[in-house]
C-alpha cells in the first residue's frame, strides 16, 4: 500500500504495533490509509485488503475502525485534497489505483520468493 501511495505522492507506512498502512506514522495524529489482512483457519486462508482511494470517510465517524476509539482515517483523495471527484472518476481512480496495488503486491511477492530461494 505504502508503494501505491508514493505513486501518487503520498507518503505512508507501517506504524509500529498498530495494523494497516498510515500517513505521517510516526507523528502524533496519524491517519490510516488502508490495511492488510490475513488468516489462516483449519487450512483454508482469508484475506481482506482496504486501500482508501476515494472513500467517503464521514462513514467512519460512525465506527471504531480496527477497534481503535479516535482513530483518524484517511483517503488518498483527502491526503491530495481532491475535491471534486464524481462517481465515474471516483469508479475509475480506484481502478487504476487496484491495477496499482496488483503490480506492487506481485513485485514485493517476487522480493520475498527472490530472498527465499537465495536462502534455500
Amino acid at each position: 500500500m505504502s508503494d501505491v501511495a508514493a505513486i501518487y505522492g503520498v507518503t505512508a507506512g507501517r506504524r509500529d504495533g498498530y495494523p494497516g498502512c498510515w500517513c505521517d506514522p510516526t507523528l502524533a495524529r496519524p491517519r490510516k490509509l488502508g490495511a492488510l489482512g490475513l488468516k489462516v483457519q483449519q487450512g483454508v486462508t482469508f484475506h481482506g485488503i482496504a486501500l482508501n482511494v476515494s472513500t467517503d470517510l464521514t462513514h467512519f465517524g460512525l465506527i471504531d475502525a480496527c477497534g481503535l476509539a479516535g482513530l483518524e482515517v484517511t483517503s488518498l483523495a483527502r491526503e491530495l485534497d481532491w475535491h471534486d471527484i464524481d462517481a465515474r472518476g471516483s469508479t475509475d481512480l480506484v481502478h487504476r489505483a487496484g491495477l496499482r496495488f496488483a503490480e506492487a503486491l506481485q513485485r514485493r511477492l517476487r522480493e520475498v520468493a527472490d530472498r527465499a530461494a537465495v536462502a534455500a
